[in-house]
């Protein structure tokens, strides 16, 4: 009887497992092609490109992958970078610091999506790499 339980208890595992693979490996894919389309933008126009497409496209990345569709089995805790960078002078050298803000997914006090004074980028790639990307047990 316990055996039997403990292998629904790991087939479940496996399955959260599998639903996490495949929301990094798309979370990934998405990455990857819209870094292709900015090097294509900026090759075409040479102008970079369009700080509203790349807003649009990484706050559309942060509310997918961890406020709502991909994101019902990892932690409640969301964090956000802000753009404000601000330096610290410490025995002689000037250290810039970036100011990481942290919530729970259903507070009151989120910032707003698409909030200008965030980093979404940025805020994209540190929840990846604090809620998506696991580290093997040794």
């Amino acid at each position: 009887m316990a055996a039997k339980s403990l292998s629904r208890v790991t087939e479940k595992r496996e399955e959260g497992s599998e639903q996490l693979d495949r929301s990094l490996q798309l979370m990934l894919q998405a990455i990857a092609e819209e870094r292709s389309r900015i090097n294509i933008r900026q090759e075409i126009s040479g102008l970079g490109c369009f700080k509203d497409d790349r807003i649009v496209f990484w706050t559309w990345m942060f509310s997918t992958y961890f406020m709502e569709k991909w994101a019902p089995r990892q932690d409640d805790m969301l964090f956000y970078v802000r753009r404000k960078l601000s330096c610290v002078i410490t025995d002689g050298s000037n250290e810039k610091k970036v100011e990481v803000e942290v919530y729970r997914r259903d507070s009151k006090k989120l910032p707003g999506l698409g909030d200008p004074d965030i980093d979404w980028e940025e805020s994209v790639y540190l929840n990846l790499i604090l809620q998506k990307v696991t580290v093997p047990e040794l």
